[in-house]
């Protein structure tokens, strides 16, 4: 049998960052290079998360952390590039084959493992392309040196770097892991996967886990808490303060509503739970409104006992008429009402809110949908009686109406 690998190309995968850069892009017009602007991510944390954030905050901030450049120096033609939207991507993956592969540690519980050996495949792959087979080893290890690094960033097409003596030195300067011959730091696992993951190690694996929101995972389960670095990395104490330090409090940040009652898929609400049972209370309240019976409307008048059809045809268009203003209006009620309890029945339920009064509207508003029986409004919730056939079901829809009502007041609490 013969037996033959074909490697597949990276022509896929590119076209998938694309589709992702795309699909962040604003304008009338999409960037063939795959760029992300610092306009891009303004309008997607305020679309997204209802964020408000100005151009030189998204500078300052994200395109400085993934862009590159001095503090203060960026401008508008800083962009996110797809390697940097690769990096981006891969922050998790390399966090777990640091700990694992790195430092021989083991993830926290439920967290996906990383695949197996996939540091020590990339050490042979630059061993390979650059040639540093040929420079000093230590018991099969390369010893990371000037020459190196140069040769290194030559193979990789970044001549510039590999011209700068003074930031390869840094470089070597800051690999201590891995010391092994004569002060001389080594191209191992570790080294390599410190070197890939010193700059991410307030990325907390266990959000994987969480049954959190995205924004609680970046600022903390709550407003007073700051974001808490991975327990399972090693990281150097002086960096973690100094990043938790330099983060932002959540309390800086300015939100807009969001309606996250209507539009869940921003992912500002504060209870997903207030959410299903709202929006269920007024589905089964509307529901029963559809079911229920409707006021007399006088038509049986026209009708001639044992008549003719002709003779009954001012009762039968009597009741052809009322019945389709009747639907029209309960239609109406369909959209106006029901948009009007959900959107009163979620106020106060999105994150950072302070306001009590809010989400007293809301409790308020949710009662209001789910225990409507009890409250004396002429047609809308017109009760039916006992002869009329949909009864026992009208009743059967109130009382899930007014459980799902009761814990969506619960939430607001």
């Amino acid at each position: 049998m013969v037996v033959f690998e074909r490697p597949i190309g990276a022509g896929p995968d590119t076209k998938e960052l694309e589709y992702i850069s795309a699909i962040h892009q604003t304008g009338t017009r999409v960037r063939p290079n795959g760029s992300i602007k610092d306009e891009d991510i303004q309008l997607y944390l305020k679309s997204r998360f209802g964020i408000v954030v100005t151009l030189e905050q998204v500078r300052s901030t994200i395109l400085h952390g993934f862009a590159g450049g001095d503090e203060g120096t960026l401008d508008a033609t800083e962009v996110i590039d797809m390697m940097e939207l690769t990096a981006i991507i891969l922050i998790p993956l390399l966090l777990k084959m640091s700990i694992v592969e790195g430092d021989g540690k083991t993830l926290p519980e439920g967290v996906l493992p990383p695949p197996d050996n996939l540091l020590k495949d990339v050490i042979e792959m630059i061993v390979h392309d650059s040639g540093a087979f040929a420079f000093p080893t230590k018991d099969g290890d390369v010893l990371v040196t000037v020459e190196l690094i140069k040769n290194i960033f030559f193979i990789y097409g970044e001549p510039d770097m590999a011209n700068d003596v003074d930031l390869i030195r840094e470089m070597i300067d800051a690999c201590e892991d891995e010391i092994i011959e004569d002060g001389q730091p080594a191209f191992t696992p570790r080294s390599f996967g410190r070197a890939l993951t010193r700059d991410v190690t307030l990325f907390n694996l266990t959000n994987e886990t969480r049954a959190s929101t995205i924004i609680e995972d970046v600022f903390g389960g709550a407003r007073e808490e700051k974001p808490t670095p991975c327990d399972y990395h090693d990281a150097p104490q002086s960096a973690v303060v100094e990043a938790v330090n330099k983060g932002h409090d959540i309390n800086d940040i300015k939100f807009i509503y969001t309606a996250p009652a209507i539009d869940v898929q921003a992912g500002t609400y504060r209870s997903k739970l207030l959410i299903v049972t709202l929006w269920g209370s007024v589905m089964f309240l509307l529901l029963r409104l559809a079911l229920g019976s409707s006021p007399p409307n006088g038509c049986e008048k026209l009708y001639v006992p044992q008549g003719s059809v002709a003779q009954n045809l001012p009762g039968i268009g009597c009741d052809v008429e009322f019945s389709v203003i009747n639907w029209l209006i309960r239609f109406a009620i369909f959209c106006s009402c029901g948009l009007f309890l959900i959107g009163m029945g979620g106020l106060g339920n999105y994150v950072g809110n302070t306001r009590w009064y809010l989400s007293l509207i809301g409790m308020i508003s949710a009662f209001f949908v789910g225990w409507n029986d009890w409250l004396p409004i002429p047609y809308l919730f017109y009760l039916p009686d006992k002869d009329d056939p949909y009864y026992h079901l009208n009743m059967y829809i109130s009382v899930i109406t007014g459980i799902l009502g009761s814990f969506a007041m619960y939430c607001h609490l």
